[in-house]
């Protein structure tokens, strides 16, 4: 997503964060948030791995407060 709709701040919806989602959208005509994208598509990894984990974690907490 960052790779080829970075620039329209897709990745940023798929993480959550709509408010710099929001910010890529209004400005994408600049061109300069593509390139930010572009530099993001070497931190997403990371992030992604700390969002699934986190996802992950709240899964595993609604589980255990359903068997009780």
């Amino acid at each position: 997503l960052c790779l080829f709709l970075g620039g329209l701040g897709a990745h940023r919806f798929y993480m959550g964060q709509t408010g710099l989602s929001v910010v890529y959208v209004l400005l994408f005509w600049t061109l300069i948030l593509a390139l930010v994208a572009l530099v993001e598509c070497f931190l997403m990894p990371g992030r992604v791995r700390e969002h699934n984990a986190a996802v992950a974690s709240e899964v595993v907490t609604k589980l255990k407060a359903l068997r009780e």
